[in-house]
């Protein structure tokens, strides 16, 4: 298997990807620019257009496999133009991996929003004498559902994760109630969305709450704090000050925010949503 992600080009507000060779044709809309190579358009598999969903334009087989940094995830053509993957996470997991590898003591992990579960096999694939434990949480279950194929694939199919299928919030508050606490929190919020009870979630104007939950769930001796968006109304700074405000009181090393993009071959970056990472 080749290591599977490489965005081919963008622009014109799209984006071309391979996946493991699966060539795909998706909207971005910060793609502003023009495309470099058109000619390579003409081999996509698929494409997405909003409204419309999915076009296959080439045979292919469905779910397929890929692997990015090390971690074999299963894809899929799924609704809103998804796959089973954000290839943008793949720094986040590699700094995972280091924090967890420079700790000295068993450590408990909470993936939040978790999806396909990228975050939550990245630090359960560091070898460290030490135990590591994830609580895999989404609201949805088809994403837990292939979370934990892609655990087995990547020969972590015993390893000590709990599968929850929960609203992120009610399961966090319940979780402070019980006394639960954790060494490593990982947020991946979305930008809009719904609660259990019908009430709406605005990242902007949800994320000090979920910050302020997530800083009481962190135990006597944290290791790590990880937030990423993919919000543009969300900027760096201000996603930095909420982070440093939920965390007042504790003894924090380092905070720092950066964008996640991705590379592409001669065509320069595209940015791919934000990031706040904090070291205890």
């Amino acid at each position: 298997m080749s290591e599977a992600y490489a965005l081919l080009d963008h622009g014109e507000g799209r984006k071309l990807e391979s996946f493991g060779g699966v060539i795909l044709d998706r909207p971005a809309p910060q793609a502003t620019g023009p495309r470099r190579y058109p000619k390579a358009w003409g081999a996509a598999h698929a494409s997405f257009l909003k409204g419309s969903g999915w076009r296959r334009l080439r045979p292919f087989d469905e779910p397929w496999r890929a692997k990015i940094d090390g971690i074999v995830l299963e894809l899929a053509l799924h609704a809103q133009g998804q796959v089973g993957l954000f290839p943008e996470q793949g720094p986040n997991w590699r700094w995972l991996r280091d924090a967890v590898a420079s700790a000295d003591r068993d450590l408990t992990m909470l993936n939040v929003f978790a999806y396909t579960g990228g975050a939550t096999i990245a630090p359960l694939t560091v070898r460290v004498p030490h135990r590591v434990e994830v609580c895999h949480l989404d609201g949805s279950k088809g994403a837990v559902t292939i979370a934990r194929r892609n655990t087995a694939l990547n020969d972590l199919g015993d390893a000590p994760v709990r599968w929850l299928t929960d609203d992120a919030l009610a399961f966090m508050k319940r979780e402070k109630r019980r006394g639960r606490r954790y060494d490593g929190i990982v947020l991946d919020p979305p930008a809009f969305g719904r609660g259990p009870d019908g009430g709406q979630w605005k990242l902007a104007d949800s994320l000090p709450d979920l910050l302020a939950l997530a800083a009481d769930l962190l135990s006597e001796r944290p290791l790590l704090m990880l937030l990423s968006w993919h919000d543009p109304g969300l900027v760096s700074a201000r996603a930095v000050a909420m982070m440093r405000e939920a965390l007042t009181g504790k003894s924090i090393s380092s905070v720092r925010g950066l964008a996640l993009v991705l590379p592409c071959r001669g065509h320069g970056m595209l940015a791919a949503g934000r990031s706040v990472r904090v070291l205890f």
